[in-house]
């Protein structure tokens, strides 16, 4: 199995072609943005 750390709309296409060569594949995005909503003064 590999996993495959890009966003989702990033990991479709490469984990199609690796399905393709018979591979198992698990995405998983490791890094999330979040936006901190405070007023900075």
């Amino acid at each position: 199995m590999i996993l495959v750390t890009r966003q989702h709309n990033f990991a479709a296409q490469p984990s199609a072609k690796l399905k393709q060569l018979g591979y198992k594949t698990l995405n998983l995005p490791m890094l999330h943005i979040s936006y901190m909503y405070k007023e900075i003064l």
